[in-house]
């Protein structure tokens, strides 16, 4: 089977804009690894049964991301990287070293993390190609380490998802139900758990697109971005300062907020995002709009 293992879906993204990504690149299927939230992946897997839909999630513990691969409930941020790790293995799930090269989101695995029960590390993150450096770094720092090695997209567009793949041992399923997802999903498991894949990696050149999506946002108020709390432009800084959030108190440490100063928190986005009954609504008026397209 061919997976990505690291694929972020939008809330705009139409199923069968989603159908067609996946086909486009002939994966077999991804696992879906928002942050904050595992609900619009299970909303997908209801809808989805031609390709494999696993429920997953980026984890941000104190030290950098982990990828939760297999879990139904979410997994709490901002604890320790090893008590994040328990949560995931308590639902039977793996837990995966994120990008372990890219800056403040990374779990660098030097000294002590080396100890971490680890099931898989990302060894090559499409995303951070244009920057070079953390791909690069992971060739050389990563051969010694103990945990199996794995190529994932990162995608947050359609157009990349599949782009890097592992090729897993395990036959695939015309259709993917629910009995024959719970008895394909521990085989998978087990050969990642054991290293029995191959990675397919292809590096992503700096390219303007590229440079619009993640360097012009430093320079000049985004248009596509807006306050959640009053609407208005949303502005990036090359800095990262802490902020609190106008809506719960947590307070993060970000290089974005609003231009009038507001701040509201990854969780509380997310959960306005996906978890509420208008989100529901959106989906469906989404959908009826897609057939009349």
């Amino acid at each position: 089977m061919k997976l990505d293992l690291h694929v972020h879906i939008r809330r705009h993204f139409r199923l069968a804009d989603i159908r067609g990504a996946v086909k486009a690149r002939s994966l077999d299927g991804i696992a879906i690894t928002n942050f904050h939230n595992i609900t619009f992946a299970q909303y997908l897997r209801e809808r989805i049964d031609d390709f494999l839909i696993i429920i997953g999630q980026e984890v941000e513990s104190t030290h950098g991301h982990i990828l939760a691969i297999n879990v139904e409930k979410k997994i709490p941020d901002a604890l320790a990287p090893a008590e994040t790790i328990r949560h995931i293995h308590a639902q039977g799930g793996i837990a995966i070293l994120a990008h372990p090269y890219l800056g403040w989101n990374s779990i660098l695995p030097h000294g002590r993390q080396r100890r971490l029960p680890f099931d898989a590390v990302e060894a090559f993150n499409y995303r951070a190609g244009p920057l070079l450096y953390p791909n690069f770094l992971a060739k050389l720092g990563l051969p010694n380490l103990p945990w199996p090695k794995v190529a994932n997209t990162d995608s947050k567009e359609l157009l990349t998802i599949g782009l890097c793949y592992n090729d897993i041992p395990v036959p695939p399923a015309t259709k993917y139900t629910t009995a024959v997802t719970n008895e394909l999903i521990p085989q998978i498991l087990h050969c990642i758990r054991q290293g029995q894949l191959s990675r397919h990696e292809e590096w992503q050149m700096p390219s303007w697109d590229w440079f619009r999506q993640n360097v012009s946002h430093f320079l000049l108020p985004q248009k596509y971005y807006h306050c959640f709390y009053c609407g208005d432009k949303i502005v990036f800084k090359l800095m990262r300062h802490t902020y609190t959030c106008v809506q719960c108190g947590r307070q993060e440490t970000r290089n974005m907020r609003c231009i009038r100063g507001h701040y509201v928190c990854s969780i509380c986005r997310t959960q306005k995002t996906f978890e509420t009954p208008e989100f529901l609504a959106y989906r469906e008026k989404l959908e009826r709009m897609s057939h009349v397209d």
